[in-house]
């Protein structure tokens, strides 16, 4: 009982890396153009916060 919780888990956990790599190549391009916005405009609240 014990061995198959641990192996539904661990496999639950390979499904979950496996879905975070493809979601990572998907997206790669949109977060790379994210990335490069915000370093050269910064973000929307740069002149509201007071920190």
């Amino acid at each position: 009982m014990i061995f198959n919780l641990t192996a539904e888990q661990k496999l639950a956990e390979i499904i979950r890396q496996a879905q975070r790599s493809q979601w990572l190549a998907e997206n790669r391009c949109a977060l790379d153009e994210y990335i490069r916005r915000i370093e050269s405009r910064g973000t929307f609240s740069d002149g509201l916060r007071r920190f």
